[in-house]
């Protein structure tokens, strides 16, 4: 129950984030967009954010990869693995709203 709270707290979250990205690019250069153009926006938007958080994800399993052993870092081991789940989580939301934007873009056409 608990992860499917999460799950959809993770999607309200980063759709809200992406409607925004979109909303300040549409501002700053006076574009608007037909239905089908602003689909594709939001597919593109979502993967240069995945992108990101692969490249963040990497990171963050290189830094627990270095960290020794011993039972000083357990905390910080922990606090890392926690952000990889999140990652993951966050990475697959990302794409399940990637898959939501191409079915409703070939529905559209």
């Amino acid at each position: 129950m608990w992860e499917r709270f999460i799950k959809a707290c993770d999607r309200v979250f980063e759709m809200s984030s992406l409607e925004h990205y979109i909303r300040k690019r549409q501002q700053a250069t006076e574009e608007t967009y037909s239905e089908i153009d602003g689909l594709q926006a939001r597919i593109n938007a979502l993967r240069e954010f995945i992108k990101s958080d692969r490249n963040e994800l990497e990171l963050l399993e290189a830094n627990l990869e270095k960290l020794n052993d011993s039972s000083n870092n357990e905390s910080f081991r922990n606090m890392l693995k926690g952000k990889i789940r999140n990652f993951n989580r966050k990475i697959g939301t990302k794409t399940a709203m990637i898959e939501m934007f191409q079915s409703l873009s070939a529905i559209s056409r």
